[in-house]
């Protein structure tokens, strides 16, 4: 009888959290810090990604075949791992737009 109480204590706090998150619009949303390892970036022949910050230090740090290699072959590796995964899309059309690592840099300064 008492396991029925707190199952049901449980289900109930589960609802009043998912009532509490569909409340939440997506321009609110606050970008995570660090993601997860399962949804870092991985560059190649480079460093693990897994923030803004680390991905501006990387930049910096990158060759330009490195570079080129994630922006020319199929669109921006970079941007869309920022809009798909860090949830920043003003950020991501920014470094869409660069032409090149300066640019890059700092389109990514803007959002630290």
């Amino acid at each position: 009888m008492k396991i029925k109480k707190r199952v049901k204590r449980k289900i109930t706090r589960i609802k009043k959290n998912m009532r509490v998150v569909r409340k939440i619009k997506v321009r609110d949303a606050k970008v995570p810090l660090e993601v997860p390892l399962e949804r870092a970036f991985w560059v190649n022949n480079g460093p693990v990604v897994r923030s803004l910050k680390e991905l501006y230090n990387a930049i910096t740090s990158m060759s330009q075949q490195q570079y080129d290699f994630h922006t020319l072959r199929s669109g921006n590796d970079f941007a869309r791992w920022v809009h798909d995964i860090l949830l920043d899309p003003e950020c991501a059309d920014r470094i869409e737009a660069a032409k090149n690592q300066k640019d890059a840099l700092k389109a990514i300064s803007k959002s630290l």
